[in-house]
């Protein structure tokens, strides 16, 4: 297989690297890392409620406001560079909300936007055009390292074959409770759940 670079949160070069491994030659043995770390990423994800990895073009987000003057994106922060774009629903289409006439300002790292001059969201769809996250390349290491210790602890459990929650007989493959972390795990996903200012 190959890893899906819109989830993976480390490479495979980057696993043997941190577990002390030589790169090996063997297909067979790099599908089965990047199996692995790809289910050890989409746990995380799940966990924090959000994707990490910056899409390669702005994605929309729509929503409802709620009367307050903020809102947090869904994913992760914003990307760097990028210039968010707001539109408010009219009735018939998006119009967009300018910054000379909607000042608002942004919190990079918890994704956060809000009103500088008392504007709202007021109770009306809106839209919001944006980048999140990180290039893989600049994923804080907390989480690429939390990332590793899972794709670890899913491979000695295989090896031992423990927690096993299911596999299937025409593919070979196999799934893992990745659920069981530790502490200082949880910890780190809690640092990256939505809403958390990070960085």
């Amino acid at each position: 297989m190959s890893l899906d670079t819109t989830i993976a949160l480390i490479t495979f070069e980057e696993y043997c690297t941190f577990a002390g491994l030589k790169k090996s030659n063997d297909k067979l043995d790099q599908d089965r890392f990047e199996l692995f770390i790809h289910q050890a990423s989409q746990e995380i994800i799940n966990e924090c409620g959000r994707k990490f990895i910056e899409p390669s073009s702005q994605v929309e987000e729509v929503f409802d406001g709620d009367g307050t003057g903020e809102y947090f994106i869904k994913n992760c922060r914003w990307a760097s560079g990028d210039t968010p774009v707001i539109y408010y629903w009219d009735g018939t289409q998006y119009v967009e909300m300018t910054a000379a006439n909607f000042p608002r300002a942004y919190v990079q790292e918890s994704g956060k936007v809000y009103f500088t001059k008392g504007n709202i969201f007021t109770h009306r769809r809106y839209k919001i055009a944006h980048k999140y996250g990180w290039t893989q390349a600049n994923i804080p290491y907390d989480l690429k390292e939390l990332c590793a210790v899972m794709v670890q602890r899913a491979l000695k459990r295989a090896d031992k074959h423990e927690g096993v929650t299911s596999e299937g007989m025409s593919d070979s493959t196999t799934a893992f409770n990745l659920h069981k972390i530790t502490e200082s795990m949880q910890t780190i996903i809690n640092h990256y759940c939505r809403g958390h200012s990070f960085g």
